[in-house]
């Protein structure tokens, strides 16, 4: 069988990133296809195990990766002033990161071995990783995204983390692709392709299914042994849809409809229940200015319905985002922080976010000033947030049926982190016995843009089995159990409330929570162990040939 002409290498690449988007929450499947998921790299898989060349391979590995990336988040052209660098910069970016990816993946399909669909499994997973991890990352695009509909197999994840779904499924890709299509070894050289056969790929191929399967049983038995609540409270959790970023005149609006929409929330349950909510929580920015230094402010703002006598008129704390501004030494510090609000307008504690969204909330390497310069002259400014460092702990306040009051502890991770499982299992070890986030993603204007944020954070309460809560302005404002399950949820784009009774499990430290990304540096050994075997063995051969 002759090599596959360029026309079919790059449509093979082009399929492949198409079933991937598609398998991703899109604005045709909201919530994704776990079917397209799982057999989405098969294409791929083939287009490099038939690539005529490093250069080749390592082109259609970015092309891939790069159309994957526009694909799925061209809503990021609705970041504003940053769409230049949330989705033009980026694709770019990820064309050129994915071309040394290519010559990995290129290498290790050169090998013999019928192993070789687990190494390229491997070396997917380390891909994922590196894109997911560090100052620049950004962890959507990637196969655990198809893979919420797998309801049993998903609960591994308390264990490996995302990382152990990744490696299934592209090990699912890889062999679906050597069953589908092999093709007869031409020569014995480092570059021809393996002749390995498919009674040679039977015993790894019993091997995924004993692993999927043995994936799918302890899923099923933890879903059924999970403990049950120790307590609950209830939250009044609001869902504006307005735009805090607005004018002055937009920022006065929104802050009305939240409070008026609170109004409501408190009004029904106190009708149905006859008492007040535990907590209310807002989403991300819904107070626009920093509050603990605008107190005063507040005092008058938003015109005819202050927020502080609004405070006090429902009497319950809040928890809500807004910035948060430290001075000292001459020099102030701007966080994107949460705050938990007294009914009384004191600030009981506060957080900010640590994980910052490059290029949009700050921008790398300003500090450097031919950098700060050169986007002072670009887009008007050089300046962001600060990245927050401390782990705050919360505690709702909640009376049990005695009368006694007892703390609820919490950890909020803040928009974007929900997306970071070393973030949110971090602050979860400090205590938490519940996740809040608050978002703010109305900017996106996108349905897709809401499920793919959803379904990114979704894992963390499986990774660490614990009580979810988003809270966000635009979508998707819902309530996850420590087993995936969504508890309550709220349409997304409407301006609506939801009054929630949580249940709190007990805080424990998951294998994942302990161990972090222990799967991913299994992953990385057997990757490098499989691109070594391939260069001795390319090199025993060529030795060969000489003495011949």
């Amino acid at each position: 069988m002759e090599i596959m002409s360029v026309f079919s290498l790059f449509f093979c690449t082009v399929l492949s990133s198409v079933m991937l988007s598609l398998g991703i929450p899109n604005e045709f499947l909201l919530e994704g296809s776990a079917l397209m998921g799982i057999f989405s790299l098969a294409p791929l898989y083939i287009s490099l195990k038939e690539a005529p060349s490093f250069k080749t391979a390592g082109i259609l590995c970015g092309t891939h990766i790069a159309l994957v990336h526009l694909f799925s988040s061209f809503w990021l052209a609705n970041f504003k002033d940053f769409a230049v660098f949330t989705l033009g910069a980026s694709s770019i970016a990820y064309f050129i990161l994915g071309i040394p990816v290519g010559w990995v993946l290129f290498t290790v399909l050169r090998s013999k071995n019928p192993a070789r669909p687990f190494a390229f499994a491997a070396c997917w997973v380390c891909w994922e990783w590196l894109k997911s991890t560090g100052f620049l990352a950004y962890p959507w695009g990637i196969l655990p995204m198809t893979s919420r509909q797998m309801d049993l197999f998903i609960q591994t994840a308390d264990i490996t983390g995302i990382w152990g779904i990744s490696f299934m499924f592209s090990a699912v890709s890889a062999f679906a692709a050597e069953f589908l299509y092999q093709r007869k070894p031409e020569t014995e050289t480092f570059s021809s392709g393996s002749g390995t056969g498919k009674k040679e790929m039977f015993p790894g191929l019993l091997l995924l299914f004993f692993l999927f399967t043995a994936g799918c049983g302890y899923g099923l038995y933890t879903i059924h042994t999970l403990p049950a609540p120790e307590t609950s409270f209830t939250a009044s959790v609001i869902q504006q849809n307005s735009d805090p970023w607005g004018n002055d005149g937009g920022v006065a609006k929104s802050l009305t409809d939240i409070q008026n929409l609170t109004r409501k929330a408190v009004a029904e349950l106190k009708k149905t229940t006859g008492r007040k909510p535990d907590i209310v929580l807002w989403s991300e920015s819904s107070l626009p200015y920093a509050y603990n230094i605008n107190r005063n402010r507040y005092k008058r703002f938003p015109p005819g319905d202050d927020f502080s006598s609004f405070m006090k008129e429902i009497n319950t704390p809040l928890f809500t985002g807004s910035p948060y501004i430290e001075t000292g030494n001459g020099k102030e510090k701007a966080y994107n922080a949460v705050i938990l609000v007294n009914p009384d307008g004191t600030i009981e504690d506060w957080y900010a976010k640590m994980q910052l969204v490059p290029f949009a909330e700050y921008i790398p390497f300003t500090e450097y000033k031919p950098v700060s310069m050169f986007f002072d002259a670009l887009i008007g400014f050089s300046s962001g947030w600060e990245p927050g460092s401390k782990k705050t702990l919360f505690n709702i306040m909640v009376k049990d049926e005695t009368g006694a009051t007892a703390a609820i502890p919490f950890t909020a991770p803040i928009c974007f982190e929900d997306a970071f499982p070393r973030i949110t299992a971090g602050l979860h070890k400090e205590g938490g016995k519940v996740l809040i986030n608050l978002t703010n993603d109305s900017w996106s204007k996108t349905a897709s843009a809401e499920y793919q944020h959803f379904t990114t954070a979704f894992f963390r309460a499986i990774e660490l089995r614990t009580t979810l809560i988003r809270s966000t302005n635009g979508g998707f404002t819902s309530v996850i159990s420590p087993s995936g399950e969504i508890l309550y949820s709220l349409p997304i784009f409407e301006e609506a409330f939801l009054n929630a009774e949580i249940p709190v499990y007990p805080h424990f430290v998951t294998f994942y929570a302990a161990f972090g990304d222990w799967f991913v540096l299994m992953a990385a050994v057997c990757a490098v162990s499989a691109v070594i075997s391939v260069f001795k063995t390319a090199g025993k051969n060529f030795a060969g040939r000489r003495r011949l």
